[in-house]
């Protein structure tokens, strides 16, 4: 049963490695960076690309997370992009446009937070999920390589 943010499956990419400590650490890492994108802009990237760059990109469930995120964060960035956009046309014509800034301002950004926090947080219980859309484009890019 698919829900929002999350499935709970297995996929043979971390049935056969068992993380430990760090690299659940690591993992949860990758989707907290999110934080770093409210004060810089750009800081939440630092950690998956880290990962990817890194000897850690070795181990299958660690890489797959943080592409995941990378994915992720370029996901809510054009959503958000998007959304804005739009409330600056619908702005032009009326005042609904502005009405649309204050809550699209405040939801976009803490919907994006919690949804990370919350995929850290099952990152870190070493539980395997997927992202709607995403985890299946990643995992098909697994299996090409």
């Amino acid at each position: 049963m698919r829900r929002f943010f999350m499935v709970e499956e297995t996929y043979a990419i971390e049935k056969s490695f068992e993380l430990q400590e760090q690299d659940r650490a690591l993992g949860a890492f990758c989707y907290g960076g999110i934080l770093l994108n409210l004060v810089t802009g750009i800081g939440g990237l630092i950690v998956p690309l880290y990962v990817l760059i890194s000897e850690k990109k070795n181990t299958p469930p660690l890489k797959l997370h943080a592409i995941q995120s990378l994915a992720s964060q370029g996901g809510f960035y054009i959503i958000t992009v998007l959304a804005w956009g739009l409330v600056q046309i619908i702005s032009n014509f009326s005042c609904l446009g502005l009405l649309l800034a204050i809550p699209l301002g405040l939801l976009l950004p803490l919907a994006c937070v919690g949804a990370h926090l919350y995929w850290a947080y099952k990152a870190y219980q070493g539980q395997n999920f997927t992202i709607p859309f995403i985890s299946d484009f990643v995992r098909k890019q697994f299996q090409k390589e």
